[in-house]
């Protein structure tokens, strides 16, 4: 795989990158502490050259207190200040400081006010020093640096005693480049004066030519990357500051950085020379170790290759000195003789289906693609067993199997053709060409009675047939429209039916009403409305109970009938949301015809996934308890043939319903095929006789037969009996004559609404009898 690594890289990679790790956090160690030490140094040695500036400072202000004392103890310079003779204190001033060779010489008042100064001193302006003057007179003597007209003086002041201070003699020495070079002959470093000037360090005097003021950084701040990499001019430094005020004067103590690490910068080049080396040697060592390990694999993989292209014959030399890889080969060569005897029974299983043999829906979906590709027109037919889980729940999973396997066997005696399980119990049948089978053909072959258990079971199959690519022109729309066509034929109970396109726009239009259901249930559920069928009593004459029946008008679609969405909904899961809107409604509506006076009993049809669901079924009691009605105006019918699929589970919540005093009855009832399997055991009040046997009555002889033996059936295990469907006068006659308790139909009322329901009663009110 691309980004895969090999063994060989690996082991190369494992050794070399240890080393290479082990290298790098030596190196690193290294180049951080000669750094750090580096910039010790620096730090250690600047800080010396800090004290031995401020030593010298000191010592120069002695000499300068020592000077002052000669001048201010002289007598006669004592009387000329006394006496204020302006010539003598000059000439004094001129004289003393010729001899000490300063560079100013002043004499002030104790207010700061300048009396003489020497020659020397003419341009100084003495004004920005009068606060140190004011301090020194009363401080008797001051030492400090002053800055005047851009230049540094070191100064001492001295009062003049008579004995009282009567004046202050100043005494200064300019620092200039002379003084720096005799601090750096003491240090060794280079020295520079600094000024700040409109919040700007500005260098004035310097040891150094051409040093800038961005050049220089403090030792904590120095970046080893510019220094040692990108080699620039950098200077550490140390400051001493020499006056707070007066313009800010500083005096630096500076080292160049790169001398300093100069020496440390060979020491990190030499070890990384060497750790370079040894690096280089690990990596030859590591190439030969792993070639050493990975050359025996290689030939395995190469094997390998060769057994994944079904090359079985070549088997592995054992020419490896290593006793793993010599026990890997041997391996190795018994698992490609082992692998040469199983693919075949592997790609046999990966084709078919394990528990008929049949291929399988992968092969099926490879074989369709290759007839298609080919051209060629063909026939493909669906066959599915109808009812099939009904074989399970009857003769248990086992005989289900065995069904589906004999099923497999008829349809492999069929020569010239492909035959495919896709699941369940769904076959596909491909022949080899237009005419190699027949429809009729294939019908009787498979519909021909089978023994399970010992018990003779004619097959219940349905079969589709569609015209590739006539029909369908892929796998996917062959198979698709097979299952519609199978659809339709379970719909119309028929036994074989050929596609046709309107199938498809049925199977679409199905899936258009599902998903109008959907958002009618979840945004407009006005869709929907009751209608109420009355039932006649037949013993009173009176109309006691009323059918609710659901109608759904779409806007998009217009009127469907519940024949229609009733199905869908239970197959879309949405059936439970319907049933709850009509039982609401129900409730609705019965306020209403309570307040009208009118007292009859509702009856509502459930789903089977209704009263299979226990949770449904707490609800719907739940509803009707809510609404204070009371159970005897409620009563459901359940429809028979859908309740065999789990009859346990149907008769418990059918008993919970009964339990909670609702009544319960059988719609449809002479449509299944075991009711009287269930019928003694199920908790009903009522039979719905189906509207297929009363429609006709009065004409044939068959349903009167039907009729008469369900209502004898019924009043056998005390039930009542409805029939629906009664659309004459001769039926609704014979129905009463054979003792039928309640009718319903069109001879009676068409399905109405509620409030027609209403108006309809009051206008039977003289006839009928409503009371509760």
């Amino acid at each position: 795989m691309r980004g895969e690594r090999t063994l060989y890289q690996r082991i190369l990679f494992a050794i070399s990158g240890l080393i290479a790790f082990t290298t790098v956090i030596i190196l690193t160690n290294v180049w951080v502490s000669t750094t750090e030490h580096a910039r010790n140094q620096m730090a250690h040695e600047l800080n010396t050259a800090k004290n031995v500036a401020a030593r010298v400072l000191q010592n120069r202000a002695n000499q300068l207190r020592n000077s002052a004392l000669v001048l201010t103890a002289d007598f006669g310079f004592k009387q000329a200040v006394a006496t204020q003779d302006a010539a003598t204190i000059t000439s004094a001033l001129n004289n003393h400081g010729q001899r000490i060779n300063a560079d100013l010489m002043a004499l002030f008042s104790s207010d700061g006010r300048l009396i003489a100064k020497n020659t020397q001193s003419q341009e100084e302006d003495f004004s920005a020093i009068s606060s140190h003057i004011i301090s020194a007179f009363s401080q008797r003597a001051a030492s400090t640096t002053v800055v005047l007209n851009e230049r540094i003086y070191q100064v001492i002041f001295l009062t003049v005693d008579a004995p009282r201070p009567i004046a202050v003699t100043m005494i200064g020495f300019e620092l200039t480049t002379p003084f720096l070079e005799e601090l750096k002959s003491i240090t060794q470093l280079e020295h520079a004066f600094s000024l700040n000037q409109d919040e700007q360090q500005n260098i004035i005097n310097s040891t150094l030519a051409g040093i800038a003021q961005n050049q220089l950084v403090q030792p904590s701040s120095i970046n080893w990357f510019e220094v040692v990499l990108l080699r620039r001019a950098i200077f550490a430094f140390q400051s001493v500051s020499l006056s707070a005020s007066d313009g800010g004067a500083s005096l630096l103590m500076i080292q160049d950085v790169q001398s300093v690490y100069a020496g440390f910068w060979q020491l990190q080049l030499q070890i990384t020379a060497i750790a370079v080396l040894c690096l280089i040697l690990a990596l030859s060592v590591a190439l030969r170790i792993a070639k050493r390990i990975t050359h025996p694999i290689r030939q395995l993989v190469k094997q390998s290759q060769l057994v994944a292209n079904g090359k079985y014959d070549n088997a592995m030399p054992l020419n490896s000195g290593a006793t793993e890889v010599t026990q890997l080969t041997n391996a190795f060569n018994q698992m490609q003789s082992n692998v040469q005897k199983r693919e075949t029974e592997i790609r046999f299983q990966a084709e078919r289906d394990r528990l008929t043999g049949l291929l399988n829906r992968s092969a099926l979906d490879t074989h369709l693609n290759n007839r298609i590709n080919e051209g060629k027109e063909f026939s493909v037919f669906a066959i599915k067993i109808n009812r099939f889980r009904n074989i399970n729940d009857v003769f248990g999973y086992q005989a289900g199997d065995q069904y589906l396997q004999h099923v497999a066997k008829r349809l492999a005696t069929l020569t010239d053709c492909l035959v495919s399980r896709i699941g369940g119990g769904e076959y596909i049948v491909i022949p080899d060409s237009a005419k190699a089978l027949s429809t009729a053909t294939l019908i009787t072959l498979i519909k021909q009675p089978l023994i399970l258990n010992q018990v003779e079971i004619v097959p219940s199959l349905s079969v589709a047939k569609i015209s590739v690519p006539e029909q369908a022109d892929n796998t996917e729309a062959v198979l698709r429209r097979l299952d519609i066509t199978l659809d339709n034929c379970n719909a119309n109970q028929l036994d074989y039916l050929h596609y046709r396109a309107d199938f498809e726009d049925h199977y679409l239009y199905r899936l258009n009403v599902i998903s109008e259901l959907k958002q009618a249930l979840a945004n407009d559920t006005q869709q929907f409305s009751l209608l109420y069928q009355p039932k006649l009593s037949t013993r009173s004459g009176t109309c006691e109970a009323a059918e609710a029946l659901l109608r759904w008008n779409n806007p998009k679609l217009g009127f469907i009938g519940p024949d229609i969405f009733i199905p869908l909904a239970e197959q879309s899961g949405l059936i439970h949301q319907l049933t709850f809107w009509v039982v609401q409604q129900v409730l609705v509506d019965q306020q209403t015809l309570i307040a009208n006076d009118i007292h009859i009993n509702i009856a509502i049809n459930l789903s089977a996934q209704d009263l299979l669901n226990r949770d449904v079924v707490d609800r719907l009691i739940n509803l009707v308890d809510k609404a204070q009605l009371g159970p005897q105006r409620i009563s459901f019918e359940l429809t028979e043939s859908d309740l065999i699929s789990d009859a346990d589970l149907a008769i418990e919540n059918m008993t919970m319903l009964r339990d909670a005093g609702f009544s319960l009855a059988i719609d449809d009832f002479g449509t299944g095929y075991s009711s009287l399997a269930y019928l003694r055991n199920m908790p009903v009040n009522t039979l719905k006789i189906d509207k297929s046997f009363v429609l006709k009555l009065d004409e044939r002889l068959t349903d009167q037969k039907i009729v008469q033996t369900i209502i004898q059936l019924a009043h056998s295990f005390d039930l009542q009996v409805v029939a629906e469907g009664v659309e004459t006068w001769q039926s609704q006659e014979a129905l009463q004559d054979w003792g039928c308790e309640y009718i319903q139909g069109y001879y009676i009322s068409r399905p109405i609404k509620c409030d027609d329901l209403a108006l309809w009663l009051k206008q039977q009110k003289d006839q009928y009898d409503f009371s509760s």
